[in-house]
C-alpha cells in the first residue's frame, strides 16, 4: 500500500512511496505527529540520481523487518536534497561537525522539535565487524528513547545550541571595504588561495588533489580570473619600471611587458604521447624490439620526417618505458618540431629516470632556452657537460652566460616589486596551465560521454577515467561555461566539442517540450531489459567482444583504429579500485587514451581516415545503447539550476555564433515566467514537475541568483532591455526576502522557515548563491553606474569576509568577485543595429579573448532605463555610424569604434587587459 509520498512530486520522493516504511514529506503534518506521539524523526535525505541512496532503499527501506520498527517508534520523513537544500544544509552541517564527513544517503535522529541527536551517511541493513548495522541501531535507539528520553533531549538542545552559534554572522559597515577591496589586500586574498591549489594541481592528470576527483568550475573560473589579474599587474609593474627608467609608457612599453605563453605551448604536453608502464616487467625481446624502433626513428627523422619519428619512438618507449635516453630520444625530435612544452615533459620525466645521464640533461637544457629558461637552461647544460663533455654544447653554455643570463636577471629584477607579493608572470602562465589543462584531461576522460555527450558527476580515480556516472543539469551547466572561457583563449576544436556535444545533450535528452530543463539522469540502470536489480553505469560501459562486433562492420581497420584511440581492452579497462562493489568488473569505459593523430601515425593512415572510422564507430556504439534500458531521468524543472544552464546556452552563443543557443536559453526564460513565476507576488518559485510547482517548496536564495545571471547573460546577447529589467526587479525581490543589510551577505531562505536561516559562504558543486548575487549586482552596477548597487556588491562580499580569509580555498567563486570589485571595469556599449552577424564582427576583439571584467551593454537610445544613466549620455545622438561600439573604463570614455579593428586598438590601450 503506498505511503504519503505517493501525492508528491519529486522524483525521488516517489521512488520510495511503495516502501512498507510509513514515510512522511517534510512538513508540519510529520511534525505534529511526531509531537502528538512524542516520538523521535527519523530523518532521511537523498536525491533521484544518487547511487548509494538506491542501494539503501533495496537494502533496508524495502524490508517489512525494517517498516515495522520505524513505524511502531518513529516518525519517518523522506526528504529530496535537491527540493529542500536549505533542509539538507542544516542537518548536513551538524553531521559534517559530529562526524567529520558528509554526504548521501544522509540519516539523522531528531527530536521531536527537530533537533539533531545522531547523523550518519550510508548505513547498512545489517551488522559488520565494523559497525552495526541500521536495523540494531533503530532497536537500540528506540530502547534509548523510552528509557531516557529527557536526556536525550536536553543533550541535543545543548548540541543544537553549540551549533547554532556558528550561524552568527557579524555586522559589517560600508567603511571596511575601502580596505578589504584595496588591490594589494585584494591580491593577498587570492594569492592565497592560488598557493593552495599551485600545491594541490596533479601536474600528470589535471585537477586538484587526489580522487575522487571533481572538475570544480568554480576553481577554474577563479584561476581565469587570477591569471589575467596577475597579468594585467605584471603589465602595470612593467609600465612603471619603464617609466622610471625614462622610456616612454606608451603602446612600446606595452609590447615589451610580458604576455602570456601561446595556447599551444601551455597544453601541448606529452599527455597526448604515452608514457608506457615503467612497472611492466621488460624482456630482452622488448629491449631489442624497442632499439630497432629507435633506429627507425632515428632514419625517419634524418629524412625530415619528425611525426613519423615520434611515433616510432613512442612505439620504443612503450615496450621499455624504463630507458631515459627513449624519451631524451623523442624530445629531440618535439625540440625540432617546435612542441616545447611536450619536449620539455619527456625530459623531465627522463631525467626522473636516471639524473646523471647527459643526454636528457642536454636536451632539457637546450629547450629550456628555447623557452627562455635561460638560467636553468644552462645549470642543466653545465651538468650534462660534467658527465659527458660536448663541443657544441660547451659553446651554448658560453653563449647563454654571456648574453641571455644577464637579460634573465635584468627582467628578475624588474619583476620583484610585484613578485614580493607573489605577482609574477609565471604565476600568471601557471594559472592558465592549470585551468587549460585540467579541462583538456577532462575532455578526453572517461568522465565525458564521447557517443552522446555530457559529462557526469566526478571521477573515482585520479585520471577522470571511470566516473559516477550519475550526470546533473547544474555540472553540466557550469562546465560549459568554463570551457567557453578557455575557447576564448584556445579554439581548439576539442574544446569546441566539448561545449556543442554538452549542449546536444542537454537539447536532445535534458529539455522539456516547452523549453524548461530536466534535473538529472541516473547512475543506475538496468544491464538488460531482463534483468531485475539495476547496476550502476550499466548503460555506459561495454565489454571488448561487444565493441568489436558494433564496429567491425563499420570499416576493415575500424578495430585496430577504434580499440587503441579509446583504450579498448578484452579483460577491460576498469581497475578493481575503481570498482568496489565489481559492478564493471570485464567492462570498459570510453576514454581517449591515444589522440587520433597518434594512431593515425601508428597504422600509417591518413588522419582524415581515421577520424571518419571513428565517428562511424560511435555512431554504430550510439546506436547500440539507444536499444538498452535508459537511466532514470529526472525530470523536475528547479529555477536555479535552469538559470545556469540559460548562462550556459547563451555564452556559448557569444562565442560559437549558433543562434540555436540563443533561442533555447530565451525559451528557457519563456518557460520560467510561465510556470515557475508569479506575476501576482512578483516571486519565483523553485521546482516544477509534471504540470503544478511544488507549492510546499519555498524559494531559495539559489533560484533568484542564478536565474538573474541567467537573464544577464541572455540579455548580453540579445541586447533586450527587458530582460535586463526583470533582472533589477528578481533582485528587488531578492533583497526584500533573503537580504540582511547590517550583515552584508543573503540568507539561503525566508524567514517563515521553521529552520536556523543560514547564509551560503562556500563554492562547492554549485557556486553559493551569495557569490552569484555579488557579481550580479556588480554587472547591474557597471551597466547602469549605480554607485547604490556596487556598494552592495562589496558589502556582500564583506559578509562572507571570515570564510575568505579562514578557508580561501572553498571559496573561490566569491574571491571572483574580490577580484572584479577590487579592478577597474570596462563598460563595453554597443549603439545601433540588432544582435547578429555584423555586431558579432564589431565585438570579436572582445568575446576571441580573455576578458573578465566588463559588462555589454545594448544602448536604446531613449529607452526609459538607460534615460538617467550619468555616463551613457557621453553617447552622441545619434550615433557617429549605423552600428559602433564606445568603450569605457570605469565610466570614463576612452573612445569609439565602427570596425572591429578599430574596436581591438581600443581595447589594447586599457588597463583592463
Amino acid at each position: 500500500m503506498p505511503n504519503l509520498l505517493k501525492d508528491e512530486s519529486s522524483p525521488y520522493l516517489l521512488q520510495h512511496a511503495e516502501n512498507p516504511v510509513e514515510w512522511y514529506p517534510w512538513g508540519t503534518l510529520a511534525f505534529e505527529r511526531a509531537q502528538q506521539l512524542d516520538r523521535p524523526v527519523f530523518l532521511s535525505v537523498g536525491y533521484s540520481s544518487c547511487h548509494w541512496c538506491h542501494v539503501m532503499e533495496k537494502d533496508s527501506f524495502c524490508r517489512a523487518e525494517l517498516a515495522e520498527v520505524l513505524n511502531s517508534s518513529y516518525v519517518s520523513v523522506k526528504v529530496d536534497r535537491e527540493e529542500r537544500p536549505d533542509v539538507d544544509r542544516v542537518y548536513m552541517t551538524f553531521v559534517q561537525l559530529t562526524t567529520g564527513h558528509g554526504g548521501w544517503p544522509m540519516t539523522l535522529f531528531l527530536t521531536p522539535d527537530l533537533k539533531p541527536i545522531f547523523g550518519a551517511t550510508f548505513i547498512p541493513f545489517a551488522d559488520t565487524p565494523q559497525q552495526p548495522g541500521l536495523l540494531s541501531i533503530l532497536k537500540d535507539f528506540a530502547q534509548r528513547w523510552a528509557a531516557e528520553k529527557d536526556k536525550i533531549k536536553a543533550d541535543s538542545d545543548a548540541v543544537f545550541e553549540r551549533m547554532r552559534s556558528t550561524f552568527v554572522y557579524p555586522e559589517i559597515s560600508p567603511k571596511d571595504a575601502d580596505s578589504f577591496f584595496a588591490p594589494a589586500a585584494a591580491d593577498r586574498v587570492l594569492l592565497e588561495a592560488l598557493d593552495e591549489f599551485e600545491a594541490s594541481f596533479d601536474g600528470r592528470y589535471g585537477g586538484f588533489d587526489a580522487k575522487p576527483k571533481f572538475p570544480t568550475p568554480c576553481v577554474l573560473n577563479f584561476l581565469a580570473h587570477t591569471h589575467c589579474r596577475l597579468l594585467v599587474r605584471v603589465r602595470a609593474s612593467a609600465r612603471k619600471l619603464l617609466a622610471q627608467m625614462g622610456t616612454s609608457s606608451s603602446s612600446s612599453a606595452v609590447k615589451e611587458a610580458p604576455a602570456p605563453a601561446p595556447a599551444e605551448a601551455e597544453v601541448d604536453s606529452s599527455e597526448d604521447l604515452p608514457w608506457g608502464d615503467r612497472n611492466r616487467e621488460v624482456t630482452d625481446e622488448d629491449r631489442d624490439n624497442a632499439q630497432a624502433h629507435r633506429g627507425e626513428a632515428q632514419a625517419l627523422a634524418a629524412e625530415g620526417k619528425l611525426d613519423e619519428a615520434v611515433a616510432a619512438v613512442t612505439k620504443a618507449i612503450l615496450l621499455n618505458p624504463g630507458s631515459a635516453i627513449l624519451f631524451a630520444v623523442r624530445a629531440e625530435f618535439l625540440l625540432k618540431k617546435g612542441r616545447l612544452r611536450a619536449a620539455l615533459r619527456d625530459c623531465d620525466h627522463a631525467v626522473e629516470i636516471s639524473p646523471i645521464a647527459a643526454r636528457p640533461l642536454r636536451v632539457r637544457g637546450r629547450v629550456k632556452a628555447k623557452l627562455g629558461l635561460f638560467e636553468e637552461a644552462v645549470l642543466d647544460l653545465a651538468k650534462a657537460n660534467q658527465t659527458d663533455y660536448d663541443d657544441d654544447t660547451y659553446a651554448l653554455l658560453k653563449e647563454l652566460q654571456a648574453t641571455e643570463v644577464p637579460k634573465a636577471a635584468e627582467r628578475r629584477k624588474r619583476e620583484e616589486q610585484s613578485a614580493q607579493i607573489g605577482i609574477t608572470e609565471a604565476k600568471a602562465t601557471h594559472c592558465l596551465h592549470m585551468m587549460m589543462y585540467t579541462l583538456h584531461c577532462v575532455s578526453q576522460g572517461g568522465i565525458t560521454d564521447h557517443l552522446a555527450g555530457g559529462v557526469a558527476r566526478y571521477s573515482v580515480d585520479e585520471r577522470w577515467h571511470v566516473p559516477h556516472f550519475e550526470k546533473m543539469l547544474y555540472d553540466n551547466a557550469q562546465l560549459v561555461s568554463t570551457f567557453c572561457l578557455a575557447f576564448r583563449v584556445d579554439h581548439r576544436p576539442l574544446f569546441q566539442g566539448f561545449i556543442r556535444d554538452t549542449l546536444a545533450f542537454v537539447q536532445r535528452e535534458m529539455t522539456h517540450p516547452e523549453g524548461g530543463f530536466y534535473s538529472a539522469q541516473d547512475a543506475d540502470s538496468l544491464p538488460t531489459s531482463s534483468a531485475v536489480e539495476p547496476k550502476e553505469g550499466a548503460y555506459y560501459v561495454w565489454s571488448h567482444d561487444e565493441i568489436v562486433q558494433l564496429i567491425k562492420g563499420v570499416h576493415p581497420r575500424a578495430v585496430e583504429v577504434f580499440l587503441p584511440v579509446f583504450g579498448i581492452r578484452p579483460e577491460g579497462n576498469v581497475q578493481p579500485d575503481s570498482d568496489p562493489c565489481g559492478e564493471l568488473r570485464g567492462s570498459n569505459v570510453l576514454y581517449l587514451e591515444n589522440a587520433p593523430e597518434i594512431v593515425a601515425q601508428h597504422l600509417g593512415m591518413p588522419l582524415e581516415e581515421v577520424t571518419g572510422i571513428l565517428a562511424g564507430c560511435k555512431a554504430a556504439l550510439w546506436e547500440a545503447r539507444q536499444k538498452r534500458p535508459r537511466p532514470l531521468l529526472d525530470d523536475k524543472i528547479v529555477t536555479a539550476w535552469n538559470g545556469l544552464m540559460i548562462s550556459a546556452f547563451a555564452t556559448a552563443y557569444m562565442v560559437l555564433h549558433d543562434e540555436e543557443y540563443l533561442a533555447a536559453a530565451r525559451k528557457a526564460i519563456t518557460f520560467v515566467r510561465q510556470k515557475l513565476y508569479s506575476v501576482a507576488t512578483e516571486t519565483l518559485h523553485r521546482c516544477w514537475r509534471g504540470g503544478r510547482v511544488s507549492q510546499a517548496v519555498p524559494p531559495l536564495h539559489s533560484d533568484y541568483a542564478m536565474f538573474i545571471q541567467g537573464l544577464l547573460d541572455c540579455y548580453a546577447g540579445t541586447g533586450n532591455p527587458e530582460m535586463l529589467r526583470w533582472a533589477l526587479r528578481l533582485q528587488k525581490k531578492a533583497d526584500t526576502l533573503f537580504g540582511n543589510a547590517k550583515e552584508g551577505s543573503y540568507y539561503d531562505y525566508g524567514e517563515e522557515s521553521m529552520l536556523p536561516r543560514l547564509k551560503e559562504d562556500h563554492d562547492g558543486a554549485e557556486p553559493s548563491a551569495n557569490a552569484i548575487t555579488a557579481l550580479n549586482l556588480w554587472r547591474l552596477g557597471n551597466t547602469l553606474q549605480s554607485a547604490e548597487l556596487l556598494t552592495q556588491a562589496k558589502m556582500v562580499l564583506l559578509g562572507c569576509k571570515k570564510q575568505m580569509t579562514a578557508q580561501p580555498r572553498s571559496v573561490t567563486q566569491l574571491l571572483v568577485g574580490v577580484d572584479v570589485c577590487s579592478q577597474p571595469c570596462l563598460q563595453v556599449v554597443v549603439v545601433g543595429g540588432t544582435p547578429g552577424q555584423a555586431t558579432r564582427d564589431l565585438l570579436a576583439p572582445l568575446t576571441a579573448r580573455l576578458v573578465v571584467r566588463y559588462v555589454l551593454v545594448h544602448l536604446q537610445q531613449g529607452h526609459e532605463l538607460f534615460k538617467d544613466v550619468a555616463y551613457l549620455s557621453q553617447v552622441p545622438n545619434p550615433p557617429p555610424a549605423p552600428l559602433c561600439v564606445f568603450l569605457f573604463e570605469d565610466f570614463v570614455l576612452r573612445g569609439s569604434a565602427t570596425s572591429g579593428a578599430e574596436f581591438g586598438a581600443l581595447l589594447e590601450g586599457t588597463h583592463v587587459l
